[in-house]
C-alpha cells in the first residue's frame, strides 16, 4: 500500500512544472487552489443539469452502443471522447437504456418534458456524477499542460486560481452540463506541440480536430497560422494538416451516409444564426453583417502587424510581445473572443470560450483580472434578466427535485417580467441597460488591450 501511495505521488509530482518543485510554499497553495476547485465542482456535479445535458448524452448513447455513428460534424470529436467514457460508466448505470432515448419522432433535442422524466430517473444522482467525471479530468489535463506553457511560478498560481475558481467554468461545465473543456484541452495541445516542440505537424492536427470539435474554433485557424509558425512551409503544413481531421469526418459521413440510412442528431445552426443576428444598415439599404466586417478588420490589423514586421526584418509578429508567440497567440485569440461577444447575441453558456486565453493574458498582466471579474459581474446580470426558463435560473437544479425547481425557475421568471419602476422602465429596459453595460466593458477591455499592443510595438 505504502508502494502504491509513493507512486501516486510520484506519479503527481512529475506533472509539476520545475518552479512548483521547487518551492515548497507556492506547491502547497497550488495544491490548496486544485482541492478547493474540485470540492466546488464536486458540490454540483451530481444535482445539475440542463435540458442539452441530456440532448448531448443521448447522442453520446447511440454512438457507445452503435446505434448511430454519425452524431454531428462540428461536435464529431467532442461526443466521440464523451462515448469513449460513457462505454466505461455504462456497467454503473443499469437503466442507461430507458434514459438516453430520443423522442418518438427520432429527434434527439429533448424537451422540458423528458428532462422531467429523466431527473426523475433512479440513479440521476450518481449518472450526472459520473457522466461529468471526463470533464473534470480533462480540465485538469488541460491546467497542467497549460501552466507548461508559463515561465514563472507567480504566472502558474494566477493562472491555476483563475482556471479552478471562476464562476463562468463552474457554470457553463458543471452546471449547464457542456463539453467545451474538450476543445480547450485540443487547443491546448496545438499551442503546445508549435510553441514547445515546434512540431506544426501535431500543432495542425490537435487544431482541426477542435474544429471539429466545436465550431467557433474554425475562426482561431487564421490567427494561429498568422502568428505561430515564422516559415511559409510552416503555415503550409498547419494548414494542410489542420485540413485533415476536417477531411475525415467529411469522408466518414460520406461513406456512412451511403453504407447506412444516416440520419445527423446534431449541429451548430443555432451558432451559425448568431454569427449573422447583428447588421448595420450601409447606404442604399444594403446589409453589413457586424460579425463578419468586425473579424475580416481584425484579420486584416494581424496580417499587417505581421507584414509591416517582416518589412523591418524583425521576423514575426509574435515578437511583439517579448518573444512570447504563445502570449501574442492568446491575445489575439481572446480579442476574436471579444469581438464575437460584442457582435453576436451569443449564448450564456458560450460565454466560457474566452476564458482559457483570459487565464494566460492575466497571468502576464494581472492587471486583467479585475477588469475581467467585471465583465464576468456584467454577463452574470445580462443572463439574470435575459435567459428564458432553463438558461440561467434554478430550473438547473432540477436533478434534486424537477418540479419544484421548474416550478420555482417559472416564478422567477414571472416577478422578473412584472418588474417595473413606476410606468417607463421595463424589463425590456433593463436587458437593454445590462447589454449595453456588457458591451461597453468589452469595448474598455479592448481598448486596454490596443494601448498594451500600441505600446509594445512602440518597443520594436
Amino acid at each position: 500500500m505504502a508502494n502504491i501511495k509513493r507512486s501516486l505521488h510520484k506519479f503527481y509530482l512529475s506533472w509539476y512544472p520545475k518552479e512548483l518543485k521547487k518551492d515548497l510554499h507556492s506547491r502547497n497553495i497550488f495544491n490548496r487552489i486544485i482541492l478547493v476547485g474540485i470540492l466546488i465542482r464536486f458540490i454540483f456535479m451530481p444535482f445539475t443539469a440542463h435540458n442539452d445535458f441530456l440532448s448531448e448524452h443521448v447522442r453520446v448513447f447511440q454512438i457507445a452502443e452503435g446505434i448511430n455513428f454519425y452524431p454531428s460534424f462540428f461536435q464529431f470529436v467532442a461526443h466521440y471522447i464523451d462515448a469513449i467514457f460513457m462505454k466505461i460508466f455504462l456497467p454503473f448505470i443499469p437503466n442507461a437504456a430507458e434514459v438516453f432515448v430520443p423522442l418518438e419522432s427520432g429527434s434527439t433535442t429533448i424537451e422540458i418534458a423528458n428532462y422531467m422524466n429523466f431527473v426523475g430517473t433512479d440513479y440521476i444522482f450518481r449518472t450526472l456524477f459520473m457522466l461529468k467525471i471526463p470533464y473534470l479530468i480533462v480540465e485538469l489535463i488541460t491546467l497542467f499542460l497549460l501552466i507548461h506553457l508559463l515561465k514563472n511560478r507567480q504566472n502558474i498560481l494566477q493562472v491555476t486560481k483563475f482556471l479552478m475558481i471562476n464562476p463562468v467554468t463552474i457554470y457553463a461545465v458543471y452546471i449547464f452540463g457542456r463539453y467545451e473543456i474538450y476543445v480547450f484541452l485540443l487547443l491546448m495541445l496545438s499551442l503546445y506541440f508549435a510553441v514547445k516542440r515546434n512540431n506544426y505537424y501535431l500543432c495542425g492536427i490537435f487544431l482541426g480536430l477542435s474544429i471539429v470539435g466545436r465550431a467557433y474554433t474554425i475562426f482561431l485557424l487564421p490567427i494561429f497560422l498568422m502568428l505561430l509558425p515564422r516559415k511559409i512551409k510552416n503555415r503550409i503544413i498547419l494548414l494542410v494538416f489542420s485540413a485533415i481531421p476536417i477531411a475525415a469526418v467529411y469522408i466518414f459521413s460520406r461513406i456512412y451516409s451511403i453504407t447506412k440510412s444516416m440520419k445527423v442528431l446534431s449541429g451548430e445552426s443555432q451558432f451559425i444564426r448568431f454569427l449573422f443576428d447583428y447588421s448595420l444598415i450601409a447606404l442604399g439599404g444594403f446589409k453589413i453583417q457586424l460579425f463578419t466586417f468586425s473579424y475580416v478588420l481584425f484579420l486584416v490589423l494581424i496580417f499587417y502587424l505581421t507584414f509591416k514586421n517582416k518589412v523591418n526584418n524583425i521576423g514575426s509578429t509574435y515578437l511583439i510581445f517579448g518573444q512570447s508567440k504563445f502570449y501574442t497567440v492568446s491575445f489575439f485569440s481572446l480579442l476574436f473572443f471579444l469581438i464575437f461577444y460584442l457582435t453576436t447575441p451569443s449564448a450564456a453558456q458560450w460565454f466560457n470560450w474566452f476564458i482559457p486565453f483570459a487565464a494566460i493574458v492575466i497571468a502576464r498582466k494581472p492587471k486583467y483580472l479585475p477588469l475581467f471579474y467585471i465583465f464576468i459581474g456584467s454577463w452574470f446580470l445580462f443572463w439574470l434578466f435575459n435567459s428564458d426558463i432553463g438558461v440561467f435560473t434554478p430550473y438547473l437544479f432540477g436533478p434534486i427535485d424537477g418540479k419544484y425547481f421548474h416550478q420555482i425557475a417559472e416564478n422567477f421568471k414571472l416577478h422578473l417580467l412584472a418588474i417595473k419602476f413606476g410606468d417607463y422602465i421595463e424589463i425590456e429596459s433593463f436587458i437593454n441597460l445590462f447589454r449595453t453595460l456588457y458591451s461597453a466593458i468589452i469595448i474598455w477591455i479592448m481598448a486596454v488591450m490596443g494601448k498594451d499592443l500600441r505600446k509594445e510595438l512602440g518597443k520594436l
